[in-house]
């Protein structure tokens, strides 16, 4: 997994593990928005390929 070169309010969430874990991809997102009071929310890319 890594985080892209994005914003400070926006991070995107790149890892093939994402790929196949929806709940993976739920839990770090609420966690980013918790843990930042909503200052940052989890992008996640889609590439196949």
């Amino acid at each position: 997994m890594d985080s892209g070169d994005t914003p400070w309010n926006q991070k995107t969430i790149r890892g093939n593990f994402l790929r196949v874990n929806p709940l993976s991809m739920k839990l770090l997102s609420y966690a980013m928005a918790y843990w930042s009071r909503g200052a940052l929310k989890a992008l996640f890319l889609q590439h196949e390929g």
